[in-house]
């Protein structure tokens, strides 16, 4: 399913069950501008905070994965455009939360399975998704 998020926000505070306990990938995607690029600066991108793993692409081109703190990672010379900008961000989260839910449901009517579930129905859910805020930050080249 797709589903448009206004703003950054934790999957487990959305009110929809589907994606509070979901498990798995979400594609982030949007179109950004910088008017004022510089050549003597370097550019990154931020992504604030993920849970749990990231990985980037802007203009098409991969730029790897990110999977901790400081969540940031350098734009290479020339990527950044003035205008259109496009950037994707792929995150993916663990499944503690989809175990948690299942934990509530009888067995017939649970999306996994496991040998072994540390997690009960009433457990706290975990952060999960991207959770920003996403910027771009510029410092002077070395």
């Amino acid at each position: 399913e797709q589903v448009t998020f206004s703003t950054l926000e934790d999957w487990r505070r959305r009110d929809e069950a589907g994606i509070r306990y979901y498990s798995g990938k979400a594609v982030y995607r949007t179109t950004f501008d910088c008017a004022s690029l510089d050549a003597k600066l370097r550019y990154f991108l931020s992504l604030g905070r993920v849970a749990n793993i990231a990985s980037i692409k802007v203009n098409h081109r991969d730029l790897g994965v990110a999977w901790c703190e400081p969540w940031r990672m350098g734009l290479p010379a020339g990527l950044l455009r003035d205008q259109g900008n496009e950037l994707e961000i792929v995150v993916a989260n663990l499944w503690c939360n989809r175990l948690i839910a299942d934990s509530n449901l009888p067995p017939e009517q649970r999306l996994t399975w496991t040998t072994s579930n540390p997690f009960r129905a009433d457990d706290a859910l975990i952060e999960s998704g991207l959770l920003g805020p996403v910027t771009i930050q510029a410092l002077p080249s070395s």
